[in-house]
């Protein structure tokens, strides 16, 4: 059978303490910090002359991110919560191909890399459906505020970074804080039901302001270096202790 589009999320926030539309102000409005993200680096970059048709596509698939997750954190219906997982899985798997296509072209075998994303991306959307919750032991999917979805991305994340590490990348400092910043979003994501007590408006709203910072490095990074010339041997290097 399929869900009712229309029943409750099956996502739960600690700001959220009733189903009224405005329940929670700062979840959503702060998803909405992403759209202002995407629409100011649009401008720098296009003044930049930096704007490529992939670039393009990130930026929207990061707007679209935060149009979803306002939708979910206002609506809170299951049909939202699909509206806000396939932007965020969309984006995962793009920039990873996209990413290893630009920074690691000596490491990018694309069966490969398109199988790895697709099972990721699969992964992903599984858990965040709660079909694979079910079957993952309570004590590790509550105690994270259902952040096990995001594992495959976290792994997806670390994997495209050690070959962009391989190929000594110009754009390795970038990527890496947006890596690093992930993982910290991870835990603002994580602790918010378990800070409900301590914290009334939980931790969810840092997460979307961290994300942010994150977007901002991965695009950047992405759009700053050209793809390397037909012919080339390698990406550009640079320097490494130990190199």
């Amino acid at each position: 059978m399929f869900p009712d589009l229309n029943a409750p999320s099956t996502s739960y926030y600690c700001e959220r303490t009733s189903p009224d539309f405005w329940a929670e102000p700062l979840n959503a409005t702060s998803s909405l910090l992403v759209v202002l993200v995407a629409v100011v680096e649009f401008i720098l970059l296009w003044r930049r002359g930096l704007l490529s048709p992939s670039v393009i596509v990130l930026m929207v698939l990061a707007a679209s991110i935060g149009v979803g997750s306002f939708l979910l954190h206002t609506y809170a219906t299951v049909w939202a919560e699909i509206v806000d997982v396939v932007p965020i899985w969309s984006f995962v798997v793009v920039y990873g191909l996209l990413a290893l296509r630009r920074f690691a072209p000596d490491s990018f075998n694309l069966p490969f890399a398109s199988l790895f994303s697709l099972c990721v991306m699969g992964t992903g959307i599984a858990l965040a459906s709660g079909d694979l919750l079910r079957a993952t032991p309570l004590a590790i999917t509550a105690g994270f505020s259902g952040s096990a979805q995001y594992f495959p991305a976290s792994l997806m994340s670390v994997s495209v970074f050690w070959f962009i590490w391989k190929a000594r990348h110009p754009s390795l400092l970038k990527l890496g804080l947006g890596v690093g910043l992930f993982g910290l979003a991870l835990v603002f994501r994580s602790v918010d039901m378990r800070l409900c007590e301590t914290i009334p408006t939980g931790t969810h709203f840092m997460w979307h302001i961290t994300n942010c910072v994150v977007f901002w490095y991965l695009i950047e990074a992405y759009a700053s270096h050209k793809l390397p010339p037909v012919g080339s041997a390698s990406a550009p290097r640079v320097a490494m202790p130990g190199a």
